[in-house]
């Protein structure tokens, strides 16, 4: 049985995340998939929760880099341009950010019963 922790991400999810960011926004991870299935998730062993709760992860972690609406920023010849706000994609269930990606995996798996 799996169970979602560092190495299911790195190993089977095959997530890019090192140890430290992926301990950072896994808790988060797992209380937002547990919002939107009606359960928790802490200790599930569902490939289809397991995925949701590693793409949420990386999700987050976008969210983190995101300069908030910086178009560009630059120092001698280095040069770097970010996105907007909006551009990451996503929405925000009961005030929390979801990728819309956990959306559409929850929806497919007919794991998602809550909405708001």
């Amino acid at each position: 049985m799996e169970n979602f922790d560092y190495s299911y991400y790195r190993d089977r999810y095959c997530g890019m995340l090192d140890e430290a960011l992926f301990s950072r926004f896994a808790p988060t991870a797992c209380d937002v998939v547990s919002l939107l299935v009606g359960t928790d998730c802490e200790k599930s062993s569902d490939p289809r929760v397991l995925r949701a709760m590693c793409l949420e992860c990386d999700y987050l972690e976008r969210l983190s880099r995101d300069r908030m609406g910086v178009k560009s920023e630059s120092l001698g010849d280095y040069s770097v341009s970010y996105s907007d706000e909006g551009e990451i994609g996503g929405s925000f269930s009961f005030g929390c950010p979801v990728s819309g990606e956990v959306i559409a995996a929850l929806t497919r798996a007919g794991l998602l019963t809550r909405w708001a």
